[in-house]
């Protein structure tokens, strides 16, 4: 006669738990393969069948995690750009001066582009192109360096400039760097561009006769106030 085994509510939790953690492990390299793709080709020419095929899984295990590439290339968006912001953050916390937490902002930036070639690739790639719908919503550096700026045009440390110039100005120049070393043209390393490059930058920001703090005194600029 034919034994059929019991499984109880310990054995039930058990086998939930390794469910779970066989699913957990699936989507993490799901996850990893799409950042990979996504950064090597791009978004749009990226497909279901390539991340699967990469991740060794079937195309039905993304559909269980998400609805489609798109919402996938958004979450890793969004959670790697907001991580890109708190390493910035937390690099520059406790110090003062526009100037000394630009540096030392500007030495987190590099320092994620060098350990994280790929997410940097994929966040710079998608943020100019097919996800930047999701820029407005999004915590990322440019929020980061527009406080710096607006504090330092409210100290008196920065001209007078609209602070969405200012950042532009900064984010044009400091991203150009790490592409210019990938294609050669720059061969030191970009910790060696630092100092002449915020002296550069910090030429062209600081103010002249103490003239920064005016901005805000004008009509139509208290919105970029730092409370």
């Amino acid at each position: 006669m034919e034994e059929f085994v019991k499984i109880g509510p310990l054995m039930s939790e058990v086998l939930v738990k390794e469910k779970r953690k066989r699913q957990g492990t699936k989507r993490r390299e799901i996850l990893r393969a799409a950042l990979e793709l996504f950064a090597e080709k791009g978004i749009r020419a990226t497909t279901v069948k390539d991340i699967a095929g990469k991740a060794g899984v079937a195309e039905g295990a993304l559909y269980r995690h998400w609805k489609g590439k798109e919402e996938l290339a958004e979450e890793l968006f969004c959670e790697n750009m907001k991580h890109f912001k708190d390493c910035l953050e937390a690099e520059i916390e406790g110090f003062k001066g526009a100037k000394l937490r630009l540096k030392r902002a500007l030495g987190a930036f590099y320092t994620f582009a060098e350990k994280e070639p790929m997410v940097y690739r994929f966040l710079i790639q998608a943020s100019h192109h097919e996800l930047s719908y999701l820029l407005p919503r999004t915590p990322k550096p440019m929020d980061f360096f527009m406080k710096i700026i607006v504090e330092g045009i409210q100290s008196g440390e920065l001209k007078e400039v609209e602070p969405p110039l200012a950042v532009a100005f900064i984010i044009g120049a400091v991203t150009k760097l790490p592409d210019y070393r990938r294609m050669g043209i720059i061969k030191r390393e970009l910790k060696d561009c630092i100092d002449p490059l915020i002296e550069l930058l910090w030429e062209g920001l600081r103010a002249r006769n103490g003239l920064g703090k005016t901005l805000f005194q004008r009509k139509g600029q208290k919105r970029w106030l730092v409370s």
